[in-house]
């Protein structure tokens, strides 16, 4: 990724409030905000180590770290750039990802993900992932 010092200084870095994903979108989200054009090469190359942050991969599915913030920064994301029926809608579609790990028998993350979809915008920005 390639921004220029203009970019920085207009819209600001990435917001911290998401830690892992979305940062990107509120970014590109912001810069459009701000006037600037987004942009990228269709014959770039890149190579990306699948899921090294979060503890998953192609084969290992995603993690609970990974479920937590996904949903997590999900949430944020659309509460803060979308109306009140939409983001009501994401909250919802989130009883699918339920409904995944009920039947991938992974009873232990049901917990966190009805945390997350009742939880405030403040309660989320002050939730951190517990093992």
């Amino acid at each position: 990724m390639l921004v220029s010092l203009s970019f920085l200084q207009k819209v600001g870095l990435l917001n911290e409030d998401y830690f892992l994903y979305f940062e990107e979108q509120d970014w590109a989200e912001r810069a459009k905000q701000k006037g600037f054009n987004l942009g990228c090469s269709e014959r770039a190359i890149v190579y990306h180590k699948e899921g090294a942050t979060i503890g998953a991969g192609q084969f290992a599915g995603s993690s609970r770290f990974s479920d937590f913030y996904f949903s997590r920064s999900k949430i944020l994301f659309t509460d803060k750039y979308y109306n009140k029926l939409i983001s009501l809608s994401v909250r919802v579609s989130l009883l699918l990802t339920i409904y995944n790990r009920i039947r991938r028998s992974q009873y232990d993350r049901i917990p966190m993900l009805f945390k997350t979809m009742f939880s405030s915008r403040e309660k989320l920005l002050n939730m951190a992932y517990k093992r």
